[in-house]
């Protein structure tokens, strides 16, 4: 930064502020969505759904920012998503 003369800038926090409140509700959700369904019986169903988060995200980024999926990627969400029905319907 020094070399390029970059300057470096604090965050602005009234910006800030919106986006960790949502994070913070959105994750507390998420926690009690998973504690809920466990609690229920549905382990066999949910651990993989939970599990695939890295698969659902890049299928999140591709639709949210528009980031491009390679061969390999799409061929990676496939199995997911045939695992996780065949445990599901397995279990």
């Amino acid at each position: 930064m020094r070399i390029r003369k970059i300057g470096l800038k604090k965050p602005t926090y009234e910006r800030a502020l919106l986006p960790l409140i949502m994070a913070a509700v959105i994750l507390g959700i998420g926690d009690f969505s998973f504690n809920f369904a466990i609690s229920k019986g549905l382990t066999a169903i949910v651990a993989p759904i939970a599990g695939s988060y890295p698969t659902l995200f890049v299928v999140l980024s591709f639709l949210i920012f528009k980031d491009p999926i390679r061969k390999q990627q799409i061929f990676g969400i496939i199995l997911t998503v045939i695992g996780i029905v065949l445990l599901s319907f397995l279990s």
